[in-house]
């Protein structure tokens, strides 16, 4: 939790007073704006009747002086109000209650039993003015005691002194305990805040932003739907011979170097990954959310993957990365993938204590079957029939027919393109 200073009120940490002050000031920054208005109109008031009667120059000094300093916050903008708001009437109240206090003696002097003047200015700044401990403590203080100092001839008994001291001091210990709470409780807020988006940010980081958000909104039950989608599997070429000469951490670097280009590709055309197997990913087009033309999308992802792939293998030369490979007589990191679309069950698969979000059905292995007959066309992009009746044209025309390839449980061949 953020430490609270218990005397000034305020937060330790500058970085999270800062945000209080502005989070505090939303909530009061419209009541501010109108209070500024009436101020510049009682003000106004004060200055024209002070003219008709002739009074003392020093009065009409002091509202004129309020008023060019209501007009002038008033008139800013919002940021130079928050922070000059309070400085100003603080201060302002401080000196020109107690210099009208002394002017104007005779008419404090009042011979009530029970003069009300210290109340009235003390609730006015305690309870009133949207003004902080830190400021509005020390103003009522100086005004309470002032409005006090006038009272010398009243007929108020001494013992009623030591009240309206007691008085005093519990508005101004409550002004400190509502600020104190008001404090804790937002500081309570902001750290469950910042918990839960911890929290969203680390699961998304492993599910993606999609899905994170149908785990959050279902509580984390994700029933098995039928849905009909596209499934593709891409893998890296020669991977094994790749990494052969390379240390546990410089392979995972590799990995991860790789894994963040594809993830921005497959985000951008609306795929989701649904696992990292070695250097192979899974992807799912139209689930968890419904997609259309998916077939195609999923094909201009895999044809983005490639040109993506080749921008990173520019990179990996600069850097003499490239050379783990290199010296295996492989100029390049290439990978394959395989696509195919048709029926699956989507959701969450697994144990009540563990679950894993993923797709069951043949179309998860023809995809991984057709990754597989990359290398047997000596392609780098194979899908199936489905997918190449579901292309638009200029796809559809540099779409060729490489093959077709045994597949399990099925009687005749299945045509097989590349692109």
């Amino acid at each position: 939790m953020n430490e609270l200073n218990k005397l000034t009120c305020k937060f330790h940490n500058p970085e999270v007073e800062e945000k209080f002050l502005e989070y505090d000031w939303k909530s009061k920054s419209k009541s501010v704006k109108i209070g500024l208005f009436f101020i510049l109109v009682l003000i106004g008031g004060n200055i024209g009747g002070e003219f008709l009667e002739r009074t003392s120059n020093s009065n009409v000094a002091g509202f004129i002086i309020g008023f060019v300093g209501a007009s002038i916050l008033l008139k800013a903008s919002d940021n130079f109000r928050r922070k000059y708001f309070e400085k100003f009437f603080s201060i302002y109240i401080s000196i020109i209650y107690p210099f009208n206090s002394y002017l104007n003696v005779d008419i404090y002097r009042l011979n009530y039993d029970l003069p009300a003047f210290p109340f009235i200015i003390t609730i006015i700044i305690l309870k009133i003015l949207p003004i902080s401990f830190l400021w509005s403590a020390p103003t009522a203080i100086i005004c309470f005691l002032s409005s006090m100092s006038s009272l010398e001839h009243s007929k108020m008994e001494p013992q009623m002194y030591l009240i309206y001291i007691v008085i005093f001091i519990f508005l101004v210990f409550d002004k400190w305990r509502n600020e104190i709470s008001t404090r804790n409780d937002y500081s309570k807020n902001v750290t469950i805040e910042d918990t839960r988006l911890l929290m969203y940010e680390t699961l998304k980081r492993y599910f993606g932003e999609t899905l994170s958000d149908q785990i959050l909104s279902e509580k984390g039950k994700l029933s098995g739907q039928i849905k009909w989608v596209s499934v593709a599997f891409t893998d890296i070429s020669s991977y094994s011979t790749i990494i052969e000469n390379m240390s546990p951490k410089v392979a995972v670097k590799l990995l991860n170097q790789y894994f963040s280009k594809m993830h921005d590709v497959i985000e951008k055309h609306g795929g989701h990954i649904l696992n990292y197997i070695g250097d192979s990913i899974m992807i799912v087009f139209g689930a968890p959310n419904d997609i259309d033309d998916h077939e195609l999308k999923a094909v201009e992802c895999a044809i983005e993957m490639k040109k993506s792939l080749d921008s990173l293998n520019e990179e990996w030369d600069q850097s003499e990365f490239s050379r783990f490979w290199k010296n295996h007589g492989i100029e390049k990191v290439t990978a394959r993938t395989g696509i195919h679309s048709g029926s699956v069950i989507a959701g969450n698969i697994g144990s009540d204590r563990m679950l894993q979000y993923s797709t069951i059905g043949d179309v998860v292995n023809v995809a991984s079957r057709l990754e597989k007959a990359n290398k047997e066309f000596g392609t780098d992009i194979c899908f199936s029939h489905e997918i190449y009746i579901n292309l638009k044209k200029e796809l559809h025309k540099n779409s060729s027919l490489s093959g077709e390839i045994k597949l399990k449980g099925r009687s005749s061949p299945s045509k097989v393109y590349s692109i």
